[in-house]
């Protein structure tokens, strides 16, 4: 090789790092915010399936600091070869730390369809108890599972020139596919739940019905998506790989984008599953709020940018008018607020 594509191969390398440092800053900013507002409200703290969110902060918030650190250290000690830990950090304990990120989604997937196609039997079905138990699997059970298969060759599980096992890259894609497809799974439940006919409704009703067909429509296909072009590259290049005569036929920027997508995934996962409590979303609404008065005394700032912070903050949206926007709400006529 070389010495110019070696100086490139460097560039890239320390760009991957620098990326990899900045993705897992924010994810740890999104894990610290969960956390805050979790503890310092009355009403998150009552409610027993806060676990979920905390317990999906916490493995997001491990898994970030880990990236952070190996990441730091690459760049600080400007060597981006292989080093002897890197495989068993970055190859084994992260993934495992995917996978407990994945079973917790599943756990806050469920709480969303009890709560939804349960709701007079919410507090009977996930009490605080069961709550915690469930945590405390989303640890157990990958460590169970993908030790397993791995007993005879734990002192192998990382080749000299860190490769994973296959035993071990197939147990983590058989386990990452279950966690996904439940998920999903509770996705769609609840989508079929308001594909139920419901007779003798009012005109509002029924309108407001079909809004919430809609919408949990949206949620499960955008679950569905999310899995399939952002996770499923990571989880089975790796076996796609293994299984070429050539491995290294592959081009390395391909491996190095699945990972990028795959990170990007992580980045999503607590706004796009454990935000959507109203609490939390009133709460960030009110920071936005405070921001965008904060902007508007701000002299030195364009009054288009004051306008849209103001108007983010108030939860109002510029291509509808106010009477529209009002008729955009997703309370149940009988009273009963769906997550």
């Amino acid at each position: 090789m070389s010495e110019q594509e070696t100086s490139q191969e460097r560039n890239s390398l320390l760009s991957l790092d620098i990326f990899y440092l900045t993705i897992s800053v924010l994810t740890l900013v999104e894990c610290a915010f969960t956390f805050f507002i979790n503890s310092s409200n009355k009403t998150l703290r009552k409610r027993a399936t806060t676990s979920f969110a905390n317990n999906l902060a916490a493995s997001i918030g491990v898994l970030s600091s880990v990236s952070f650190v190996c990441n730091a250290y690459f760049i600080a000690e400007s060597s981006f070869t292989e080093v002897p830990w890197a495989c068993i950090v970055l190859a084994v304990f992260v993934r495992y730390l995917h996978l407990v990120s994945c079973l917790t989604l599943a756990c806050l997937s469920l709480d969303r369809y009890v709560a939804i196609c349960w709701p007079l039997h919410y507090q009977y079905l996930l009490t605080r108890i069961r709550c915690r138990l469930l945590c405390l699997a989303c640890w157990v059970i990958p460590c169970v599972l993908l030790l397993l298969p791995c007993a005879s060759e734990l002192q192998t599980i990382c080749s000299r020139d860190s490769v994973v096992s296959l035993t071990f890259l197939l147990a983590y894609t058989v386990i990452y596919s279950l966690g996904a497809v439940a998920t999903f799974i509770f996705y769609i439940l609840v989508a079929l739940e308001f594909r139920r006919e419901r007779g003798g409704h009012a005109q509002d009703k029924e309108r407001i019905e079909r809004l919430l067909r809609t919408r949990t429509a949206k949620s499960a296909m955008r679950v569905f998506a999310f899995y399939i072009l952002f996770s499923l590259p990571h989880t089975v290049f790796p076996l796609v790989q293994r299984a070429l005569p050539n491995p290294q036929s592959l081009p390395t920027y391909l491996k190095d984008t699945f990972h990028v997508i795959n990170r990007i995934h992580v980045l999503f996962f607590l706004p796009v599953y454990a935000w959507t409590n109203a609490i939390v979303q009133e709460t960030l609404r009110a920071w936005v709020e405070t921001l965008g008065d904060w902007l508007f005394r701000c002299p030195c700032l364009p009054q288009v940018l004051k306008a849209w912070s103001k108007a983010v903050g108030r939860g109002w949206s510029p291509c509808l008018e106010p009477q529209q926007q009002l008729q955009e709400d997703t309370s149940h006529p009988d009273g009963i607020q769906y997550p």
